[in-house]
């Protein structure tokens, strides 16, 4: 498991994540638009570039400004951040479903740091998630276990009756808060517990429940997808025999 923390600072910066079948590593390209210079490649990007993209110029990365991005290129498929737009776009290329590009608006401004929460390996049974400590809103993904990574949003206000019904059907009392982010985690492979962790963001705070009867689980978080979706009026992904819910808190 690997936590990577990024402190992005005021750049404009893009990254690129760029395979093929040639090479067992994935190459990952950072771009700054101000400068227009690439500030680091991936193994054998070189080689893979063509048009003008042969003739660029490279510099090493400031520590202080972008920590480790080589991690990141284990898990993203394609990561772009534009800060001339205030935008983080997330694009997922797969064979199957060919690509597919999602863009998650932030308040750059108010966006102090990023957390990205990785597991390394398949991540077919882990949750990753951003926290954004200064807009309390959590963004969460999720890959399935036939490793399909999408990825879907919406705003909850955890009411009382959140509280009363994981009470009522899971003896699960969370803290006392209207910033609660529920986030289901498969833990294992073979159902046999199922993981709620809590994440109070006005405290900062995780609390993590297991849960040994699968059934009681998922049939809970399947009515508490339903509620969601009568509170935000949108459709959240259910797919691949595992309930994805992605939630985003805001705070009304």
């Amino acid at each position: 498991m690997a936590n990577l923390r990024l402190e992005l600072g005021n750049y404009t910066v893009k990254m690129y994540y760029r395979s093929k079948c040639l090479f067992n590593n994935p190459n990952l390209i950072v771009y700054d638009l101000d400068t227009l210079y690439y500030l680091w490649m991936g193994n054998f990007a070189q080689e893979q570039m063509e048009g003008n993209l042969n003739i660029v110029k490279t510099r090493l990365i400031e520590h202080n400004k972008l920590i480790n991005l080589k991690s990141l290129l284990i898990y993203l498929n394609n990561l772009e951040l534009d800060f001339s737009k205030n935008q983080i776009s997330l694009i997922q290329n797969f064979v199957c479903s060919g690509p597919e590009r999602i863009t998650i608006m932030t308040d750059f401004p108010k966006l102090k740091w990023i957390t990205i929460k990785q597991h390394y390996g398949l991540l077919v049974q882990r949750n990753d998630f951003y926290v954004d400590v200064k807009t309390r809103t959590t963004i969460i993904y999720q890959r399935s276990t036939k490793d399909l990574f999408k990825l879907n949003y919406g705003w909850i206000n955890c009411q009382s009756v959140f509280q009363q019904y994981l009470n009522r059907n899971f003896n699960v009392v969370l803290p006392i808060s209207d910033l609660i982010t529920l986030i289901p985690n498969l833990c294992q492979r073979i159902w046999q517990s199922y993981k709620i962790k809590g994440l109070c963001l006005e405290k900062g705070l995780f609390q993590e429940i297991v849960i040994t009867d699968y059934e009681q689980a998922m049939a809970g978080f399947l009515f508490l997808s339903q509620k969601i979706k009568t509170v935000v009026q949108e459709k959240l992904a259910i797919g691949n025999n595992n309930y994805e819910i992605l939630t985003k808190v805001k705070k009304e």
